[in-house]
């Protein structure tokens, strides 16, 4: 059966966080590591940059400094084709740059990163900060959001949660799975592991 799958952008297929840690240690003289975000938000993590200074940083990248942002992982445009070809595959995302008054030129730059990266997909939607991804009309959803994943789960829907050290604290059940890479997503949505 084909499926309406909802796919986050950063920190799920572009990994904004290492160039983030990375310029924090050579300005702040520390020596963080991606294991060292325990909160979504920072808050309780060792690693406590202010959300604002991430924002800020995370914009500046994708405007100035795009080189930097990498996929999450090797060959991903080939794992999600899989997907695509199967499903319907949107991206869905609430990034800070496609925000504001330069909403076009934000949402042009995030196009090209996943043209640059063949990230294959249906439709492109952008969804303010204030709105839940939960709320949207989708089968299921892969994210790296913990409160997605809670919310996704309160309403009975299905995310995939790409493994991030963030939302280790979420717990697979029936309506969450936690992945380690996109190729297991393929096999799961093969065997109708959702209804």
């Amino acid at each position: 059966m084909v499926k309406r799958i909802a796919l986050d952008i950063e920190g799920t297929i572009a990994d904004i966080h290492k160039p983030f840690i990375e310029n924090y240690n050579k300005v702040n003289g520390t020596k963080f590591n991606l294991e060292h975000i325990k909160n979504w938000n920072f808050k309780d993590s060792e690693f406590k940059p202010s959300l604002e200074e991430f924002f800020e940083f995370v914009k500046n990248m994708w405007y100035e400094e795009i080189e930097k942002i990498q996929s999450t992982e090797g060959k991903l445009g080939e794992k999600l084709l899989r997907l695509h070809n199967l499903h319907n595959l949107d991206i869905v995302t609430s990034s800070i740059i496609v925000d504001g008054n330069e909403g076009n030129k934000g949402r042009d730059i995030l196009l090209g990163w996943l043209e640059k990266n063949k990230i294959p997909f249906n439709k492109f939607v952008h969804l303010n900060l204030k709105k839940s991804k939960a709320d949207l009309e989708y089968d299921c959803y892969i994210d790296d959001s913990p409160v997605l994943a809670e919310e996704v789960e309160k309403k009975g829907k299905f995310i995939f949660l790409y493994d991030r050290p963030w939302n280790r604290h979420i717990k697979d059940s029936g309506n969450v799975k936690r992945i380690f890479n996109f190729s297991e997503i393929a096999d799961y949505l093969k065997s109708d592991f959702i209804e």
